[in-house]
């Protein structure tokens, strides 16, 4: 039976792939494993070497510069931490000269290209490709985002919404991985996150080198996994961390580099500025795909509706989910905010890359009052005309005005055409 090929979504960072393409020799794709990577990179190719079929993956071990040769730029390789020599090919190859958009490169791990010895510098430009969000699931991903707007003014607009609670929390289980995404029920949908998680944890963990990954048991990582994701959208200290998971600090810093290198896991940072005091610096902790997070917990819609906290904390880790691929495509910085106090903290804090701010928080219940927006409203009286626009982003219908530059929108603005 012939399976008909899926159309294209195009994805946020399209933009970005296209101008990079067009003006340098060398790009670089990187994000979790099974997020689209491969599919955005081979339609900008010619040929394709794809380093996880032993045949290829031998050629380039044993010549890479020939391997490189054999191939019609623009040359696609994919998975190039299964061969890293094969990096040193390409830099080779582009130091030579080599036209505009000869190689794309993909990868899974993200601290392989931090290292001391990355071949990369100067002649690969990383772009991030994350999970499909909302906003690319339906087909916008090449209409103006959530961000553009903001700046602009247009995103305080009313945007017409049907969702409700259980709809919101039925999107966010069904995560953004393109290959869920095509999955016909929930229960299929949960299988695969499952499956995934599994996985992630018994085998794309062998991936990474070093002495953490020998030192993995794949049962501690897993509660580690479960412990950062039932705190996910929280700011957890270290210690209350270890002692959930019954493991030491040397042990859950490790299992955190390994999370965060197959992009699984994400340490949000706080903001901080010498203009506001006593502002924490522990960072918030999420799991960057909410399919992840339903799967690491063993949650479903129906224990979730059981559950109001963590409800709330599926809500908050689903908004960053849609906002990540904007702030990765706009050069901008996503943080939270809190004060060493705790009595001030805002969800989201998203710094434009031509300046200003956006604050955003996040709320499960339908019609928040003006009470929901009195952070945001504090930021605003310190920091001025710096804060561009506030959003208490809800589970309602609605769209209204909650103070100056500050209203109440459902999550559905988020995606909204």
């Amino acid at each position: 039976m012939s399976v008909a090929r899926r159309p294209y979504l195009n994805r946020i960072a399209d933009a970005e792939l296209d101008l990079l393409t067009d003006e340098l020799p060398g790009v670089m794709l990187v994000g979790p494993r099974g997020c689209g990577k491969t599919t955005s990179a081979s339609r900008r190719a010619a040929s394709e070497a794809r380093l996880d079929v032993p045949s290829v993956a031998e050629a380039f071990r044993a010549n890479p510069d020939a391997a490189i040769r054999g191939n019609t730029l623009p040359l696609l390789i994919d998975e190039w931490q299964l061969v890293p020599e094969a990096l040193g090919a390409v830099k080779r190859a582009i130091d030579s000269g080599t036209q505009p958009g000869s190689f794309l490169v993909t990868g899974s791990i993200r601290s392989a290209v931090d290292g001391e010895h990355w071949p990369g510098t100067g002649r690969l430009t990383r772009v991030t490709i994350l999970p499909f969000t909302e906003r690319e699931k339906r087909g916008l991903g090449s209409k103006q985002g959530f961000l553009e707007r903001a700046a602009s003014g247009t995103a305080s607009e009313p945007t017409p919404s049907t969702l409700e609670i259980d709809d919101y929390i039925e999107l966010a289980l069904a995560g953004g991985y393109p290959e869920a995404a095509g999955l016909g029920s929930p229960e299929a949908s949960r299988r695969w996150y499952a499956s995934y998680v599994s996985d992630t944890i018994n085998r794309d963990v062998r991936g990474l080198s070093g002495s953490a990954t020998r030192a993995r048991d794949p049962q501690r990582l897993r509660t580690w996994l479960e412990a950062i994701a039932i705190n996910s959208a929280g700011t957890p200290t270290a210690a209350s961390l270890c002692r959930a998971a019954g493991l030491n600090n040397r042990t859950a810093d490790a299992y955190d580099g390994l999370l965060e290198d197959l992009f699984v896991t994400e340490r949000l940072p706080a903001w901080n500025t010498n203009r506001l005091k006593r502002l924490t610096r522990t960072p918030k902790r999420y799991l960057i795909d909410t399919g992840v997070w339903g799967a690491a917990l063993g949650v479903d819609a129906v224990s979730l509706k059981l559950e109001g906290n963590l409800t709330g904390r599926l809500l908050d880790t689903f908004v960053a989910a849609q906002l990540r691929p904007e702030v990765e495509a706009t050069s901008g910085r996503m943080y939270h905010l809190r004060t060493a106090d705790n009595r001030r903290e805002i969800d989201l804090l998203i710094e434009l890359p031509g300046g200003g701010m956006v604050a955003i928080e996040v709320q499960a219940s339908a019609g928040p009052g003006p009470d929901s927006a009195k952070h945001i409203e504090w930021l605003r009286d310190q920091i001025g005309d710096d804060l561009i626009a506030g959003f208490v982003l809800h589970s309602g219908t609605r769209t209204y005005e909650l103070g100056e530059r500050i209203v109440a929108a459902p999550i559905a603005s988020l995606w909204a055409d």
